[in-house]
């Protein structure tokens, strides 16, 4: 069989090998044996011991050859003659049929001997069940070929990586080059450089201020030029009477009669009118005074009715307000929207007695913009509280840089003894607290703007008197009581919308009996639509407020009142008594939820300024907006510097005046140090 052939040609081999020495001593032997010169210097012991070696072969070859008889040494060689007759042909037909199976680059028949192809063969067969495994592998090697990422593959390898990270390494490095080679093809990113882009957005903020100021000079000249020649001034014009109207002592016309007279000529001297509703109606004769644009502020607090004189004197109206905010008062309102027989005789199919105020009017009208930065509290946990429970987190603040410093954010004073007369309806122990507070304002922060803003009438007047004697007994603080940009006021909630202070004392009032009663009617705040007072009151400040209450928020019982006003009133006193970090706890999950993951670039950094020493914090912020990265004072625990990364942060700015000029302002005046990587 096939077995013996092997055997006997390896037989076969060592004659061969042992022939090819023997001829090579032999030949030694003979030269020797047949000089020409043999004298006494002959070296014959040498020649014996190539004698022995020949002895030597010729057993080993016949010792080799003693098992084998004659007959088998005839078959093998007429096999061998026979396999050598068919060699040639064996090896171009059978080899290369088997040699269209392998790839010749890797193997290749012809390079090699008989011995090594056998070997290989059985290597082959031995290793049969792992061909289905090859061939797959041989597949991804070609397609890997193809992709011309066969060097990455055999480096992977050969740096004994992890395969686990063999495509993350790949598409890091293909993405990587392909970055650079999308900047090298394009001028603007070859040539981008942190400062030629930081004099770029210095240039366009100059620029962008510069407009507003050259549209204000454009706005003053056009008025300029309107102004009537006093010289060209002809008997019977509007400016002549206008002239003698101003130099009459007595029997002046009505404002009416000489708007009506001199409506042209008025508007041309003084071309915006600041007006409430009724003074338009009162004052501008229908048809006469007409304008461009009316625009309605603090439009929640119009009726409907009372809006269309005003409205109907203008070509394009813009109404502004805050649906969560008070409504307009009226109490003759309810009995008129109230009465069927009304409606039906004189309404009909106008609606609009169904809206409580212009805005809700114009809202389910017309295009709404919402205007969602808040500017006034120069601390977020001011506006944090109604950012969440009435603007559904929309609004856009700004942290402040400043951090748990005293006389920021929302200060709770609690009066243990505090006592309600149902009588009277007031809190007299917590109206002298508030007293207390105010004057205690005048010393420590005279330079600070002030207000206070009670529950009710009845508490305010209770705090206005108390004030009232307390300056008839020292009158050193009158000065603080006079009139200025922004004076001192005792106001409650119907009557505060609209003002801002830079601190406010808010007066819960509202308190056990003298019988020791609480009883949960919090006047204002229980009607429909009392939560929005609430928000008026506590959105006033722009830096501190001091909430004076004789409860706490656990003497608030919700099952004892299904006022929305009083589920608000609770959950703003919890936060003011433990911290707007109470309110993140309970509520803020949902402002949590959209806060971008950090980039990996804000993560780099922070670690890169961890360890250099420095405490950071990221994505500082209330609202959805965002401070990437912020870095502690060493010494305080006021932040100072803000840095912002080309992220979700600072692409979430509409407009590059947003993104660059105007946040970076707002920043600045809270006391951060801006930078931007």
């Amino acid at each position: 069989g096939y077995s013996k052939i092997i055997y006997y040609l390896k037989i076969a081999r060592d004659i061969c090998n042992l022939t090819q020495q023997i001829n090579q001593n032999k030949t030694s032997v003979f030269d020797n044996l047949y000089q020409d010169k043999l004298n006494q210097n002959f070296d014959w012991k040498a020649f014996e011991i190539e004698l022995e070696s020949l002895v030597g072969f010729r057993e080993k070859f016949t010792e080799n050859l003693k098992n084998v008889e004659h007959t088998q040494f005839l078959d093998i060689q007429n096999q061998i003659s026979e396999l050598l007759l068919n060699y040639n042909n064996i090896n171009e037909i059978k080899v290369n049929e088997i040699q269209e199976f392998f790839d010749s680059s890797i193997c290749d028949f012809e390079k090699i001997d008989f011995i090594e192809l056998t070997n290989k063969f059985e290597n082959l067969i031995e290793n049969f069940d792992d061909l289905e495994n090859w061939t797959r592998f041989y597949v991804c090697i070609e397609e890997i070929k193809k992709l011309d990422i066969a060097d990455f593959v055999d480096c992977f390898i050969a740096e004994g990586l992890d395969r686990k990270n063999l495509i993350s390494t790949f598409n890091a490095m293909f993405y990587e080059q392909w970055f650079y080679y999308i900047i090298s093809k394009s001028q603007v990113f070859s040539n981008f450089s942190k400062l030629t882009q930081d004099m770029a957005v210095d240039n366009f903020i100059s620029a962008d201020k510069e407009k507003f100021d050259i549209s204000k000079a454009k706005i003053m000249a056009k008025l300029s030029n309107s102004m009537p020649d006093l010289n060209m001034m002809s008997t019977g014009s509007q400016i002549v009477n206008i002239e003698r109207e101003y130099h009459k002592k007595t029997r002046q016309k009505p404002i009416r009669v000489m708007l009506k007279e001199a409506s042209e000529l008025i508007q041309t001297l003084k071309p915006c009118f600041l007006m409430s509703p009724l003074s338009v109606s009162t004052y501008l004769e229908f048809g006469e005074c007409n304008f461009d644009v009316v625009i309605f502020d603090e439009a929640s607090q119009i009726f409907p009715w009372d809006a269309i004189g005003a409205i109907s004197r203008g070509k394009q109206v813009i109404v502004v307000g805050d649906s969560k905010q008070l409504s307009p008062t009226d109490f003759f309102s309810s009995n008129l929207s109230n009465d069927d027989d009304y409606y039906e005789e004189n309404v009909g199919n106008d609606d609009s007695l169904d809206f409580e105020s212009i805005l809700d009017l114009c809202s389910a009208t017309f295009n709404q913009n919402r205007l969602n930065w808040h500017y006034r509290s120069k601390t977020e946990d001011l506006i944090t509280f109604s950012n969440y429970s009435f603007y559904n987190n929309s609004l856009v603040t700004f942290p402040s840089a400043a951090k748990d410093n005293k006389g920021m954010g929302i200060d709770f004073y609690y009066v243990e003894d505090g006592e309600f007369s149902r009588k009277t309806r007031t809190n007299l122990i917590e109206a002298k607290k508030v007293v207390d507070l105010v004057f205690e304002h005048f010393k420590t922060r005279p330079n600070m703007s002030l207000g206070v803003v009670a529950f009710s009438i009845s508490q305010q007047h209770a705090i206005e008197n108390l004030i009232s004697k307390r300056r008839e007994e020292d009158s050193s603080f009158d000065r603080f009581f006079e009139n200025g940009n922004e004076p001192f006021f005792v106001k409650n909630l119907e009557t505060v919308q609209g003002d801002e202070r830079d601190v406010i004392i808010f007066s819960i009032a509202y308190a056990k009996g003298d019988d020791g009663k609480f009883i949960h009617n919090f006047g204002p705040l229980n009607k429909q639509g009392g939560e929005r007072r609430l928000n008026v009151a506590v959105s006033r400040a722009k830096y501190n407020v001091k909430v004076v209450s004789s409860i706490k928020w656990t003497d608030i019982d919700l099952s004892k009142t299904a006022s929305i006003g009083a589920k608000m009133l609770k959950e703003y006193l919890e936060m003011a008594e433990k911290g707007v970090k109470t309110l993140s706890e309970l509520k803020l999950q949902k402002i949590n939820q959209s806060v971008q993951s950090s980039s990996e670039i804000v993560n780099e950094i922070c670690e890169m300024l961890t360890n250099k020493g420095f405490y950071v914090q990221k994505n500082v912020g209330s609202s959805e907006f965002k401070i990437d990265i912020c870095v502690k004072h060493p010494t305080r625990t006021d932040f100072v510097v803000a840095i912002e990364c080309d992220g979700e942060n600072y692409r979430s700015g509409k407009t590059t005046r947003d993104r660059d000029r105007l946040r970076k302002e707002v920043l600045e005046r809270l006391g951060w140090r801006f930078y931007r990587v």
